[in-house]
């Protein structure tokens, strides 16, 4: 069938009613940063306290990409021929020297016309998601930078008395794990998700940033004397590891750099026992009890990674009581002893499980189990019964062991079901702290935990991120906590902060900024050519004085 020809169309010149003839096109002003400025982001002097030179954020930085400056289809432009109107043709629209496409064909703008006309012939097209040869530090968006506390800019120019370290808490992602769960990366490059590729990635973070205590979480045994253990001692560190129970392929590792620290007392805490479905996973937390060489007191570091399942939250609130427990038992004046906690928790900021950490105190029964860990929200709406720590476990409601006189009044006491506590519920029960109680509907921890990080970047107010697989699933799961002498926690519409906070013997200087989901995205899902890991590594600078 012959096709029709297009019906003549009149062409209206209007770029002599918006400007005079010998007034060149307005330009766009470039607001992109150079390739230099880009790949070389400030660094965070090892002497921070002792430095004079000076590192920030720059909040007021704008990061556009080219596309924003990319024509709108057919909006006029200097130069350019406005189509009025035209019929639809089944032959390939013949478009006019000047001016846009008409519909029905198909335009390459920008960067992209560009690439396309410069491809030689015969060139395999390759999606995003294989590139053909490793991307350059050109096509890195923005790195990440240091962020100093108000305190931190201070001892950054003034100095002060202690002793400064860093921290890095980092999720290294296990090899196995990720061969048993290739759906998750089945749109990364391959090259990212080989593990001869992924420990040299790794190796250079390490190399790079050097901190003084290494907390990572899915190490993989097979991996320790093959990589970890070697690559690490050279750079001067020792460290403790704990396996997860069950068989399981991975575990938790703390290093430490032993020119600074010593160990005093190691604890391996093994979330499985026996007795109870509540008890039964296979997760572990490790804590470390370190001494600084200088002859200062000493700190108390716990790393960790609870469960996963987003359906759970009750096993990983009981996990984190276990932990909480232990630490307790580790440290019977906390206020002489700070702690730092941190790892991969699997709970998002405005969860309960958040809540209980930063505030102390939670009221847990007749909560939503899916929603303790706020991962996920489904159909499911089984609620939390007051029975949440199982028989098996000595463990009351503050977080303590058990003494075994406390055990038999709990057990045999005939009030409110065995539960032995001094008050009834009331509006203000998280002003009570009763001296021991056991499945009363509450939970209370002694420590006064803050996080290191804010969960959202001031420079573009968007939520950070440690986790990324895919566009759809990105979210802070993995945290810094340290204690303090005192704050006041609010909590308003599920977002929680802290005011007044009065720091103790450990004072934070900065954080290493985390990056947007789109950043991450205009990179690539993690693990990425950057990034070997599917989570970001934290890393932290503190004082102790």
């Amino acid at each position: 069938m012959s096709s029709i020809r297009p019906k003549k169309v009149d062409v209206i010149d209007l770029t002599t009613d918006d400007q005079p003839a010998n007034t060149p096109p307005p330009t766009h002003t470039d607001n992109k940063r150079s390739i230099n400025e880009i790949s070389k982001g400030p660094q965070l002097d090892s002497n921070l306290v002792h430095s004079g030179s000076s590192h920030g954020v720059n909040g007021g930085e704008n990061w556009l990409s080219d596309a924003m400056f990319r024509p709108f289809g057919p909006l006029k432009q200097a130069g350019q021929g406005v189509i009025r109107h035209f019929k639809r043709t089944n032959k390939p629209v013949q478009t006019l020297e000047k001016g846009p496409l008409a519909p029905g064909s198909k335009q390459k703008v920008g960067l992209d016309a560009e690439v396309e006309r410069n491809e030689p012939q015969g060139h395999v097209k390759r999606s995003r998601s294989e590139p053909a040869i490793e991307p350059r530090d050109s096509l890195i968006p923005r790195n990440r930078e240091w962020e100093l506390t108000p305190f931190g800019k201070v001892c950054q120019t003034r100095g002060h008395h202690g002793l400064p370290f860093s921290l890095m808490s980092y999720n290294v992602l296990a090899q196995d794990l990720l061969l048993d769960n290739q759906y998750l990366y089945r749109d990364h490059p391959t090259q990212v998700l080989d593990w001869e590729y992924r420990k040299q990635k790794l190796l250079q973070e390490f190399s790079a940033h050097q901190p003084d205590i290494l907390c990572m979480q899915e190490v993989q045994e097979s991996h320790l004397e093959e990589f970890y253990i070697p690559q690490l001692k050279a750079l001067g560190y020792e460290g403790e590891y704990l396996r997860r129970t069950g068989g399981k392929v991975d575990g938790c590792a703390t290093f430490y750099k032993k020119d600074k620290f010593s160990v005093e007392e190691a604890r391996h805490v093994h979330y499985f026992q026996e007795g109870s479905s509540l008890t039964n996973r296979d997760n572990v937390g490790l804590i470390l009890r370190l001494i600084p060489l200088n002859g200062q007191e000493g700190f108390c570091v716990a790393n960790t990674h609870l469960l996963y399942n987003p359906k759970r939250g009750d096993i990983k609130l009981l996990q984190l009581v276990k932990l909480l427990a232990e630490l307790d038992h580790m440290i019977p004046d906390f206020r002489s002893v700070p702690v730092i906690l941190c790892g991969d928790f699997n709970a998002r900021p405005h969860s309960f499980m958040y809540k209980f950490i930063s505030q102390g105190y939670l009221r847990y029964h007749g909560l939503p189990i899916e929603g303790i860990s706020a991962q996920r929200y489904g159909k499911g709406r089984k609620l939390l019964d007051m029975g949440l720590i199982p028989s098996n476990l000595t463990i009351s409601d503050q977080c303590h062991y058990l003494e075994e006189q406390h055990v038999k009044m709990l057990r045999e006491s005939p009030v409110l079901e065995g539960q032995f506590h001094t008050y009834h519920s009331s509006p203000y029960h998280h002003f009570h702290f009763p001296q021991v109680s056991q499945n009363s509907g509450f939970l209370w921890h002694k420590f006064h935990l803050i996080s290191a990080y804010k969960h959202f970047i001031e420079r573009t107010g968007e939520p950070e991120v440690t986790t990324q697989t895919n566009p759809f699933d990105s979210s802070v799961v993995d945290y810094v906590f340290y204690t303090v002498d005192g704050r006041e926690s609010k909590s308003r519409r599920g977002n929680f902060s802290n005011r007044n906070v009065q720091e103790g013997r450990i004072k934070l200087l900065g954080r290493l900024g985390l990056l947007s989901q789109g950043e991450i995205s205009s990179v690539g899902n993690l693990p990425n050519f950057q990034n070997p890991s599917d989570h970001m590594p934290l890393m932290v600078k503190f004082l102790l004085t």
